[in-house]
C-alpha cells in the first residue's frame, strides 16, 4: 500500500515547476518580439530606400528613352525627381518649377524617413546625364541611414 501511495504523489507537475516554465516562455516571447520589431524597422527602411532608388532609375530611363507624356508633348523632354517630406514626384521638364504639372507622378512615402541633400534631380534627354550631381541621404528615427549618390553621367549608387 505504501508504494502505491508514493506513486500517486509523484505524478504531475508542481505549481513551482509550472511557474518556472511559464516565466521562461514569457522571457523567450519578449525577446523574440524585440528582435522582430528591429527586423521590421530595418526592412521598412530598406524598402523606402529601394523605392527612392527605383524612382530615380525610372526618371532616368524616361529621359534616356526620350519619353513624352501628355497630349501637348510632341518631342521627348528631360525627366526628374523632386523630393519633399512624405512624397517623391517624378516630373517632366527642365526643372521642377517649369514642369508640366498635369503629368506629375507622385509617390507617397510609407515609412517615417527624412531625406536631406539634393531634392531636385533632372536627367537630360537621351543621355541621362544628371544635374545637379551629389548625394542624398535618407534616414529614419532608429538610426538607419543610407547615402544615395548620383554622378554627372546619371549613375545612381547607394550604401546599405
Amino acid at each position: 500500500m505504501e508504494s502505491r501511495k508514493t506513486f500517486i504523489h509523484s505524478r504531475g507537475f508542481t505549481l513551482t515547476e509550472i511557474l518556472i516554465v511559464m516565466s521562461l516562455i514569457s522571457m523567450v516571447a519578449g525577446f523574440s518580439t524585440i528582435v522582430s520589431m528591429d527586423n521590421y524597422r530595418s526592412y521598412s527602411f530598406s524598402n523606402e530606400r529601394d523605392l527612392l532608388v527605383a524612382i530615380l532609375h525610372k526618371a532616368r530611363n524616361q529621359a534616356i528613352n526620350n519619353m513624352c507624356v501628355g497630349a501637348l508633348c510632341t518631342d521627348g523632354k528631360p525627366h526628374g525627381v523632386h523630393i519633399t517630406p512624405g512624397a517623391y514626384t517624378i516630373f517632366q521638364g527642365a526643372t521642377f518649377a517649369t514642369r508640366d504639372s498635369a503629368v506629375d507622378e507622385v509617390i507617397q512615402t510609407k515609412a517615417p524617413v527624412t531625406v536631406t541633400g539634393i531634392n531636385d534631380i533632372v536627367f537630360s534627354q537621351l543621355s541621362g546625364n544628371a544635374s545637379p550631381v551629389g548625394t542624398t541621404t535618407i534616414a529614419d528615427p532608429t538610426n538607419h541611414s543610407s547615402v544615395i549618390s548620383i554622378n554627372s553621367e546619371g549613375q545612381i549608387s547607394w550604401t546599405n
